[in-house]
């Protein structure tokens, strides 16, 4: 699925200290995703970011695409090895870490099969497998 999705990233590797992103680009943090929701809307930044083919559950689940990000729905790695979710839902991580939380866990953003539903910001067991969209510093 990678061809089509492109690669899952563990929670892990976005904090690892080679470094994930290019030369000159850093993994998003949770507060650079919510300035770009709210530049492009907070009930409109799912539908804008997501890309106009690709999405394969529903039939209007495709995006307008009118960001340029192009988010395509790669589903997530659960830390167990099994894939969720290919063609439904898109899930970025953030290189924002829960402080308090018990086990490692990072911010994500999820957009999902619906054009309904808000861009969604949650926590997740930085064990699991997600994208990872790069900004420039």
């Amino acid at each position: 699925m990678g061809e089509i999705y492109g690669k899952l990233y563990n929670g892990h590797a976005v904090l690892d200290k080679r470094g994930l992103a290019p030369t000159g680009w850093h993994v998003a943090t949770d507060e650079e995703w919510t300035n770009l929701t709210n530049y492009l809307g907070v009930h409109q930044a799912a539908k804008k970011l997501k890309a106009m083919k690709g999405w394969t559950f529903g039939s209007d689940s495709n995006g307008s695409n009118e960001s340029g990000f192009a988010a395509l729905p790669g589903g997530m790695m659960m830390y167990t090895g099994q894939f969720y979710y290919e063609g439904q839902y898109a899930n970025f991580w953030t290189s924002t870490v829960i402080a308090d939380a018990k086990v490692r866990t990072h911010y994500h953003r999820m957009i999902d099969y619906s054009n309904y539903l808000d861009l969604q910001r949650e926590g997740q067991n930085s064990g699991t497998g997600n994208s990872v969209r790069c900004v420039k510093d």
